[in-house]
């Protein structure tokens, strides 16, 4: 899964078409780009992709488990790992390379027609594919079922009693044991969590409503896109995105409610507390999003303000997390998260490599306003394992570095490469390695008269004695 991060240079080819400038848009409005369809046919299309998605996914789900002499039955059936077909594996990173195509060609729509009766069409086909996640009979991760597990049991969700559920919860031991997993999370979510669930009896209403707060995240997200006058071309990919739909909405990550929380603190950069407090919020959702929001301070012209607004995010959030999860709580929430890493020497290295990556590029971000797009791939390397629902973390520094549309348009593909249902294909990693070297051909096309540029001017440079 760690070959998702060969997207990185791969998508540089998309960078370059979806400028939407100079030579780029010439070349885009002589292929006729111009015309509506090129709006209207990828959004149609997109759609029907994802109906397509969920049907291979209802296709190899359990819709439940043998326990012993009983069986117990998922309100929403689940995709198990490792039950799947290879034709199930090539038919879904079919799947996903269509999707990144089409993103690719909306978004290239976008940035060359301008006309304002395109975002009414996006906005239709975006709440098409938000209702179809709504009511999916199927997801491809059980983490919801845990959300509900440590928001209604007895105890902490930090500390949970090793009390069994009853009734229809009793699947939720099934999927995460007795007791029932901790949570990794934050404090905010444990809240937001209770408040939520608490009320709610059913565990099919359980797991709705925390759809429905994964669509009005991702509604609310598309909103902060317009406050920060992101191009449309991104805004339409953002919110037509399968990879994410599926992630944040049929899925339920609390990542989107994060996500929310950092890009809310970009709008807010203007009042500088107010961007703090958002990125405690966000970092009291999931621990890394309060070091994704070192970006959020970007627009401070001193380092000095930069680093001692971080600094108050940090020592906010550590007191929330020390007085709901207790003094020892990186240790707690370590522990729980431990049960996804990855075993594997080499796994371990490239994690490993491309953490250090994303940490170098939030330290260049904070201390020196300066930014990298590649490394926007390689933000879901700060959790325990890369896996689809961690890509759309590098989204905020995407923006900040002009890369938030080819960022989008890979993240079916890289979604597709970091799957823990379907395994990538050689189809799959072909199309990628062929996307990649043509990125490359393209990068070194520009990159060679510049070069050459580079070392005329210095030729001409007068020598100093």
């Amino acid at each position: 899964m760690y070959l998702s991060y060969l997207i990185a240079a791969a998508v540089a080819v998309a960078w370059y078409v979806n400028r939407g400038e100079g030579s780029g848009d010439a070349v885009l409005r002589r292929w006729g780009f111009r015309s509506p369809l090129w709006i209207w046919l990828p959004a149609a299309a997109l759609i029907v992709t994802f109906i397509a998605q969920i049907g291979i996914d209802r296709t190899y789900a359990a819709t439940g488990r043998h326990v012993g002499s009983g069986y117990v039955s998922y309100p929403i059936a689940i995709v198990a790992d490792g039950t799947q077909s290879v034709v199930g594996d090539v038919v879904a990173g079919l799947l996903a390379v269509i999707q990144s195509a089409l993103l690719a060609v909306l978004a290239a729509a976008m940035s060359v027609r301008r006309k304002r009766c395109d975002a009414p069409v996006v906005a239709a086909a975006s709440v098409v594919t938000v209702i179809l996640a709504l009511w999916a009979p199927v997801a491809t991760s059980a983490d919801f079922y845990a959300y509900v597990g440590t928001a209604v049991a007895a105890g902490s969700p930090y500390h949970p009693a090793a009390q069994p559920f009853s009734g229809e919860h009793a699947v939720i031991n099934v999927l995460w044991g007795l007791p029932v997993i901790a949570s990794p999370y934050g404090p905010l979510w444990s809240a937001i969590a209770k408040f939520l669930l608490l009320p709610l009896h059913s565990l099919g209403a359980q797991l709705f409503s925390l759809r429905c707060l994964g669509a009005a995240a991702f509604a609310g997200c598309v909103i902060v896109l317009f406050v920060l006058r992101v191009p449309r071309a991104a805004i339409a990919a953002f919110a037509l995105n399968p990879a994410l739909i599926a992630q944040y909405v049929m899925d339920a990550h609390n990542d989107g409610l994060g996500l929310l929380l950092v890009l809310a603190a970009l709008a807010a950069a203007r009042v500088p507390i107010v961007a703090a407090l958002l990125v405690t919020a966000a970092g009291c959702i999931k621990l890394p999003f309060l070091a994704l929001g070192a970006v959020a301070f970007r627009s401070r012209p001193r380092c000095s303000e930069r680093i001692g607004l971080m600094g108050f995010a940090i020592v906010i959030a550590a007191g929330w997390y020390a007085a709901c999860v207790g003094a020892n709580f990186l240790s707690v929430m370590g522990g729980a998260s431990r049960v996804y890493a990855a075993a594997d020497g080499a796994a371990l290295a490239a994690h490993v490599a491309a953490a250090a990556v994303a940490l170098v590029a939030l330290a260049g971000a904070l201390l020196l306003r300066r930014f990298c797009g590649g490394a926007s791939w390689s933000f879901s390397a700060l959790a325990v394992t890369p896996v689809p629902w961690y890509l759309g973390w590098g989204l905020p520094y995407a923006l900040c570095s002009g890369a938030a549309v080819p960022f989008l348009i890979s993240l079916p593909l890289a979604a597709d490469l970091t799957s823990q249902t379907f395994a990538p294909t050689m189809l799959t990693l072909g199309l990628a390695l062929i996307i990649t070297l043509s990125a490359f051909c393209a990068i070194a096309r520009k990159a060679l008269p510049l070069a050459t540029s580079l070392v005329a001017c210095g030729k001409r440079l007068p020598s100093r004695p």
